[in-house]
C-alpha cells in the first residue's frame, strides 16, 4: 500500500512539472505575440 501510494506521489509530480513547464511556455509565446502587436501598434 505505501508503495503505490509512493508511485501516485513520484507521478503526480512528473505530471506537474510538466504542467508548468507547458504553462511556462505558453506565457513566452503569449509574451511575443503581445510584443508584435505592440510593434505593429507603434508603426
Amino acid at each position: 500500500m505505501d508503495i503505490l501510494v509512493l508511485i501516485l506521489f513520484i507521478v503526480f509530480i512528473i505530471f506537474a512539472s510538466n504542467l508548468m513547464q507547458k504553462l511556462t511556455e505558453q506565457n513566452e509565446l503569449l509574451e511575443q505575440i503581445r510584443n508584435q502587436i505592440e510593434h505593429m501598434n507603434e508603426k
